[in-house]
């Protein structure tokens, strides 16, 4: 083949006609017959083949031939030499001069107008097994219209594809207990392999997590910028990844891969976009109890639990665990609140400022003699307690908390016209299960006289012991009527709480 001397960029396009009356036919022929005996060549070359529109080829060049006499029909046809298989043709129906190949093949009658630019939009690239398949465009002349029947025809050199791979990650995160990853890879390297997988590597461990087949999601925006690119338009993906079995202080790499195999093996073109690590560079965890208050019949906590990790573990809870039992008894979900003192203790911890709380549980299930620990909990879940087995969370545990405290006091003791009067506070956190309130006067060690009291608000108590239950409640003025004669020994008041009346 002869590359052209003049580009074809710019030049006139000259459509082609047939001659109308006979004698216009006759000389024309006579011309050909004339050239043809001199030159039964086959000339032409390709000057340029490229992807446009993400699907469509740009071609331009020439076909010079005698053998075009009586051919009429001219097409482009692009073929796939290496699965034998058509992938589309176009009509050519407006010629280009081409003075260059005219002046190099002087004796070919229509040399002059040999030129073609066309674009070849009807192409099935489903049909192309690899980006490295001879294609190659077939210049025909024809005598019949499909562009079958009689033809000659001059094949190109083989084209070639861009074959960049062209990828962009938009999305790599934790949301919604789950790892999120959105993004695009475009390829002409993924011809031949319909199957997209998002893989999820392990880089630190060296090993494939998981992987999941995706559809296609559309990118005007990448077939815009790679329009050479033929699967730009539907170059995108989003998929979500189960946080079970992944560790995120390891540095975790998504893969985007085109496979010919069903299950993303066989031949394939991967894209290895860059590694990230989730956990935080400050993995310390520190918290501290500054209040478990039951002085009114609920629990009240208050403290602080700082850890970077809560920047991808953005859901807190507080937990009440039952030690005794082994048992959860609540969980709520928290607001962190402001701490500038756990901030200025902990400078390098970057949440420390806002790992505050401040929490009513309202009223629980206790059982007097057991031992409970709250739990602050930073988790990937909204949901639950934070944990269903498939989240990622970071626990803090508080110094215990027994239930078995009491105090009391008796702040006075006076003799009245039936017996006497007694004045004070009693808390006990055996009153969880045991509500009723009871004096209890002894002479000498022997009962004499007994009252149920109803026990009032004492601030200064609760203030004293908060962590008792229902210390709020735990004021007395209880009158016992006793005969004098039977109070002449030891006097003692105990004061006790029961479960009945008693």
């Amino acid at each position: 083949n002869v590359k052209a001397d003049t580009p074809t960029d710019n030049v006139p396009v000259v459509k082609t006609t047939n001659p109308t009356t006979g004698d216009a036919n006759a000389e024309l022929a006579s011309q050909e017959k004339a050239a043809q005996a001199k030159d039964n060549g086959n000339y032409g070359y390709l000057d340029s083949a490229q992807v446009v529109n993400n699907n469509d080829l740009h071609v331009s060049g020439w076909q010079a031939t005698n053998q075009a006499a009586g051919k009429d029909n001219r097409y482009l046809v692009a073929y796939d030499s290496t699965t034998n298989t058509e992938l589309g043709r176009t009509s050519v129906t407006e010629s280009v001069a081409r003075p260059d190949v005219a002046k190099a093949y002087p004796d070919v009658v229509n040399a002059k107008d040999s030129g073609y630019q066309a674009t070849m939009n009807n192409l099935d690239w489903s049909k192309v097994k690899s980006v490295d398949d001879q294609i190659h465009i077939v210049s025909r002349y024809s005598d019949a219209a499909n562009g079958e029947g009689n033809r000659v025809d001059n094949w190109s050199q083989p084209i070639n594809l861009d074959k960049g791979n062209y990828a962009y990650l938009d999305n790599f995160g934790v949301k919604d207990n789950q790892l999120q990853v959105s993004g695009w890879n475009a390829t002409n390297k993924a011809l031949g392999k319909a199957n997209h997988y998002v893989i999820l590597y392990d880089r630190t461990a060296g090993h494939e997590i998981t992987r999941v087949k995706v559809e296609p999601t559309v990118r005007p925006d990448v077939a815009k910028a790679y329009s050479q690119v033929i699967n730009a338009k539907d170059s995108g993906f989003n998929t979500a990844f189960s946080l079970a079995g992944i560790d995120l202080n390891h540095e975790l790499q998504i893969i985007s891969r085109y496979s010919d195999a069903a299950n993303g093996d066989g031949n394939y073109v991967s894209y290895w976009y860059a590694p990230q690590k989730f956990a935080p560079a400050n993995t310390s965890n520190q918290g501290s109890l500054d209040s478990f208050n039951l002085s009114n019949g609920q629990l009240i906590v208050s403290g602080w639990h700082a850890t970077d990790y809560s920047q991808v573990e953005n859901n807190h809870y507080l937990i009440l665990f039952d030690n005794t039992n082994k048992t959860q008894v609540k969980s709520i979900k928290v607001t962190n609140v402001a701490r500038p003192d756990v901030a200025k203790a902990y400078p390098t911890v970057a949440t420390a400022g806002q790992s505050g709380f401040n929490a009513n549980f309202g009223t629980v299930n206790l059982i007097s003699g057991h031992s409970y620990s709250l739990v602050s909990r930073y988790s990937t879940l909204d949901g639950g307690n934070g944990d269903n087995g498939q989240s990622k969370t970071t626990d803090y545990w508080f110094n215990p908390v027994t239930l078995d405290q009491q105090a009391s006091y008796v702040d006075s003791f006076t003799k009245t016209d039936k017996g006497y009067n007694v004045k004070g506070w009693m808390v006990s956190d055996q009153s969880i299960n045991k509500p009723n309130a009871y004096l209890i006067l002894l002479n000498d060690g022997q009962e004499i006289a007994r009252t149920k009291v109803e026990l009032t608000d004492r601030p200064d108590v609760a203030k004293v012991y908060p962590s008792i239950y229902n210390s709020q409640k735990s004021g007395f003025n209880g009158e016992f009527k006793v005969d004098p004669t039977k109070a002449n020994g030891n006097l003692k008041v105990i004061m006790q709480f029961a479960g009945d009346d008693a």
